[in-house]
């Protein structure tokens, strides 16, 4: 261990499997103080924690789009359709005259 991140506090989303699960499991091997995983399915994430240890919390997802719902300007947390849209418009021959921008696909959340 490097401790890359020692005495940090991390929020991996996704974190109950796969790449999420990993991130999150490296994080505390390199001396993260905490790491929150979020997901939508509470058994899987106890699952996670179970395996990860007492440095993981699980947060449901639907509490945190609760959150985002009510201090985004336009009052919803995305679909992930609209933020690949913008993804997919960066990566399109569209956006070929863009160049050193930071596309902000918040719901207006930056603007306040």
């Amino acid at each position: 261990m490097s401790g890359k991140f020692s005495d940090q506090v991390a929020v991996v989303t996704g974190g109950s499997t796969g790449i999420g699960f990993s991130i999150a499991q490296a994080l505390i091997a390199e001396g993260a103080k905490r790491v929150y995983i979020t997901g939508r399915a509470a058994d899987r994430l106890e699952a996670a924690v179970a395996r990860l240890g007492d440095k993981a919390v699980a947060v449901v997802s639907d509490a945190l789009r609760q959150h985002v719902e009510q201090i985004t300007p336009l009052g919803y947390m995305a679909q992930p359709e609209e933020i690949a849209s913008a993804a997919l418009f960066l990566a399109s021959d569209d956006a070929r005259y863009v160049n050193g921008v930071e596309l902000m696909v918040d719901g207006g959340l930056s603007q306040i």
